[in-house]
């Protein structure tokens, strides 16, 4: 992990609040935690989890972001600098700030480590202890604070500790969480060559990574289909923990589906509220140095009588299959190219109006497509990308080579850029789709950047032509198995949305809103047929020099950066008397960002211009304060205000 890769992360005003999902990066959680807040320990902090919108628990974390430690040194003591030569030694990139009850006498630490790769519920704590053993901080520990979904308050100081207050930013490497799991999985094949399971069924009996991929998905899950889920709950449990052994994103999916065909636990509503409940117990009880692994599951599918070798005898249905409200509901979830945003198939737009950024944002998205991880903290599941740009060749070799430079890498072979005409409007959709086939690249994102390029001669808000460019849309992601997205305007009305007749809006299966109001450029889901509606992040364009043309002027472009942490910016006082004493108090507050209630009223006396009469400075600095807080300016904690 660079320092400028997307950590997911949730925040919420108090531990008491539902989190807000937040993604940022290394070097915004260094400004995060660098300056503390004076005051009694409370407020603010974050989770170092991808968890959803809603309440804080464990059972809702997806993924862990960062280890992190709180030091309390009970045990054992280990002071800062001894710690940052431990961390050195290991050359991990950390950051090692102190906690509220910290002083000189009695240190307390807070230590956060990068990791490689986001750690999954089951593998955290295991590399929690791994990783403090190997620093040798263990005894130091306070083993209370390792739960997935802990809340660490933002840094805070009693107001006669702010200098001792610590803060050290360590540089390195993200600890390898691969060679950690590793290492658990070498414990896993010792544990099946004693239990007697053949070489030739290593890689299945999961003494190997099975890798999550289509064909192994179908792989599973037809093992799965093979044992009954009305088995004993010993058995049932262990074959769920055999398929979350592999870590796969589609897990917990795949062993809901299968307990769901079970009559007896999920056949009326109160029953399966409880069968609910009961495996998301069991998926967060499941221990990865158990030794349970996909051969398991592996076992129990052969003593049903599932022979992997066999080929598919079940006959091709010929007549119509009437299904049963629960059998659809243990059909398979949407595939998704990115989770939440972007299906595997269909087509979907991304709009807004011109200079929103629009275009620069679909490259940065399919540019990290096509090399996997994740995307404003959504996973991806790479793929090939066909880019047709028609509205010019120089544009998009100006952005694609400011990403190449800003991230310090090519773009993945599987991005293809088509630069030729393509017209949604004619047949030669099917000469596309077929040089597509021969190319290999099917089963990708195919965009076609703008609409209105691809349609030269339309009439955009005839519900015949639109009714046209989207047959031919829905046509060639048919024929490639791809999803089409296409990159279009807002109408002159931006509530409106999509220019063109509303037939677009209502066949799309996502549509992304892209917007440039005064706080800053933002995108939002304003559709989405199969997850949820309503998603939405900032992000701005940051330049990219790329070098001089033959005048010597700069060449420039732009790529994508997450603003994770960017406030709406503050209005700014319009009477004089209020913008005397805002500056005052900013100039008293310079040193730590907080000023008693007694002294603000007393720097803000002396503020206010000569002319003001004793009598009436004090209803005149009152007022201004009260003024100051409704926007923003000051936010008061009890005693004290933090400046702005």
């Amino acid at each position: 992990m660079t320092t400028s890769e997307i950590i997911r992360t949730a925040t919420a005003s108090d531990f008491t609040k539902p989190v807000k999902a937040k993604s940022i990066t290394w070097q915004m959680l260094e400004g995060y935690l660098c300056k503390p807040k004076v005051g009694p320990k409370e407020g603010n902090g974050f989770v170092a989890a991808a968890i959803d919108d809603g309440p804080r628990k464990n059972e809702r974390v997806g993924s862990v972001s960062l280890l992190v430690y709180d030091l309390d040194n009970k045990n054992s003591v280990v002071v800062a600098d001894e710690l940052r030569h431990r961390i050195e030694s290991k050359r991990y990139r950390a950051i090692i700030h102190s906690t509220h009850s910290h002083t000189p006498d009695k240190p307390r630490y807070r230590l956060i480590l990068a990791v490689s790769e986001p750690i999954m519920p089951a593998d955290h704590k295991q590399i929690l202890i791994s990783v403090a053993a190997r620093l040798g901080i263990s005894d130091a520990l306070d083993m209370n604070a390792t739960d997935l979904s802990r809340f660490f308050y933002r840094p805070r100081c009693p107001v006669e500790q702010v200098g001792n207050y610590v803060f050290i930013s360590v540089p390195g490497a993200a600890v390898d969480i691969g060679s950690l799991r590793s290492i658990a999985n070498q414990n896993v094949i010792d544990l099946c060559a004693w239990r007697g399971v053949d070489s030739v069924n290593r890689n299945l009996a999961g003494v190997q990574d099975l890798l999550e991929t289509d064909q192994n998905y179908e792989l599973v899950r037809k093992m799965l289909s093979s044992v009954p889920s009305d088995c004993d709950r010993d058995k049932w449990r262990n074959i769920v923990w055999s398929v979350i052994s592999l870590n796969w994103s589609t897990g917990k999916e795949l062993i809901r589906e299968w307990s769901m065909r079970s009559d007896a636990h999920w056949g009326d509503p109160i029953n399966a509220r409880k069968a609910s409940a009961d495996l998301d117990n069991v998926v967060a009880d499941y221990d990865p140095m158990s030794g349970t692994s996909i051969g398991t599951l592996f076992h129990h599918a052969t003593e049903s009588g599932w022979n992997r070798t066999k080929p598919n005898s079940e006959p091709a249905p010929e007549r119509f299959i009437f299904h049963t409200a629960s059998e659809v509901a243990s059909l398979p979830p949407p595939e998704w190219r990115i989770k939440g945003l972007l299906p595997r198939q269909g087509v979907a737009a991304v709009y807004g109006p011109s200079g929103s950024g629009k275009s620069f944002l679909v490259l940065d998205m399919l540019a990290t497509l096509t090399q996997g991880g994740d995307w404003f903290g959504h996973a991806l599941k790479p793929c090939p990308v066909i880019y047709v740009a028609l509205e010019g060749t120089a544009g998009i070799r100006k952005r694609l080579q400011a990403w190449s430079r800003h991230h310090g890498q090519k773009l993945p072979k599987p991005f293809k850029i088509v630069t030729q005409n393509l017209s949604l409007l004619s047949a030669s959709v099917v000469l596309f789709a077929e040089d597509i086939r021969n190319a290999g690249l099917c089963g990708g994102v195919i965009v076609i950047d703008t609409l209105a390029q691809s349609a030269p001669g339309a009439d955009e808000n005839c519900s015949k032509d639109m009714g046209t460019i989207l047959a031919h849309a829905q046509l060639l992601q048919r024929e490639t198995d791809s999803m089409v997205l296409l990159v279009h305007h807002a109408g002159k009305e931006a509530s409106r949305g999509m220019r063109g007749h509303s037939s677009l809006h209502a066949a799309l299966d996502t549509v992304i809103e892209v917007k440039h109001p005064v706080s800053g450029r933002e995108w939002q889901v304003t559709k989405s047929k199969d997850g949820e509606g309503g998603i939405s992040c900032p992000f701005r364009l940051e330049p990219v020099q790329l070098g001089h043309d033959g005048d010597g002027d700069k060449i420039t472009s732009c790529v994508v950066i997450h603003d994770l942490f960017r406030q709406p910016a503050l209005k700014e006082p319009s009477g004089k008397n209020q913008r005397a004493i805002l500056v005052a108090l900013r100039e008293s507050a310079a040193g730590t960002g907080t000023i008693g209630v007694e002294e603000a009223f007393a720097v803000a006396t002396d503020a206010l211009p000569s002319d003001v009469s004793d009598r009436r400075s004090k209803e005149r600095v009152k007022g201004a304060l009260q003024r100051l807080e409704k926007l923003g300016h000051l936010v008061r904690d009890d005693d004290s205000y933090e400046v702005k």
